[in-house]
């Protein structure tokens, strides 16, 4: 919406064609449901007409989606943001992301012009690979997130005063990313699980169980934690051994608990 004054920037267009005439690159940014047809209607549209370069923001979707525009000579690639773009922050954190490439050379020389643009950073995606490369950001991205939520609920009874809590855990949280970014994960992983200490980690668990969602997301990163404590050194295997087990059976024990209190309301 145009502030009161200003130039009115934004139109409806009658026809998808109407939408990208006389552009020399189309960026696609349609919710994935309606990219295969938005693509077919633009492809009869466009039909004997200029052939820009069309980008599909889509970091999923193949780009056999663009199959239709392709086949008439437009070149066609995929211009992925890997950054998360919640509402209001879409301009802040977009400017110097890294942005998945992929598709026709014309199509991708194209979208590093737009990346370099934007001080981003291109990264080149391998043929077919997208669906591992965004099931990946996605695991990164919501997983932070609901991995911080499960954080504050456990934190939260601990403090005495919660206010200042989640500035604190977001700064720790930084921290970490910072760390990751320096040393690589394995030199930046710490904690009891980095040092084989069973004592607390036998403590953690107990601290955990009136969380069992945040008991077993514990256990769980907790079996990759090990992995990367051992292949640094800091953890022998058997010594992994015992806290790999310690933590498979508590992951067991709870889901054994879970189906009886299931069975017991269904």
């Amino acid at each position: 919406m145009a502030s009161q004054g200003k130039e009115q920037r934004l139109r409806v267009c009658a026809s998808a064609w109407e939408a990208v005439a006389g552009a020399e690159v189309v960026l696609l940014c349609v919710a994935d449901d309606a990219l295969g047809p938005f693509v077919r209607e633009l492809a009869r549209e466009g039909t004997g007409k200029p052939t820009p370069v069309v980008l599909s923001t889509n970091g999923f979707l193949p780009l056999s989606t663009l199959a239709p525009l392709k086949r008439l000579g437009f070149p066609v690639g995929r211009m992925h943001p890997l950054a998360p773009v919640p509402a209001g922050l879409e301009l802040t954190n977009l400017t110097m992301a890294p942005f998945g490439l992929e598709g026709d050379p014309r199509a991708v020389r194209a979208a590093r012009s737009l990346v370099k643009g934007i001080d981003g950073t291109a990264l080149r995606l391998k043929p077919g690979a997208a669906p591992a490369y965004h099931a990946a950001a996605s695991l990164l991205g919501g997983g932070l997130v609901a991995l911080f939520d499960q954080t504050e609920r456990v934190m939260r009874p601990a403090l005495r005063s919660p206010a200042s809590m989640r500035t604190a855990l977001a700064d720790f949280a930084g921290t970490v990313l910072c760390g990751l970014d320096d040393l690589g994960p394995e030199r930046a992983l710490t904690g009891a699980l980095a040092r084989g200490s069973e004592a607390i980690v036998r403590g953690h668990l107990v601290a955990l169980e009136r969380e069992p969602g945040a008991l077993e997301l514990y256990c769980l990163l907790g079996e990759r934690m090990l992995a990367l404590a051992q292949a640094r050194g800091s953890l022998g295997a058997r010594r992994r051994k015992v806290l790999d087990a310690l933590l498979k059976s508590t992951r067991r024990r709870e889901k054994r608990t879970r189906r009886r209190s299931d069975r017991a309301t269904s």
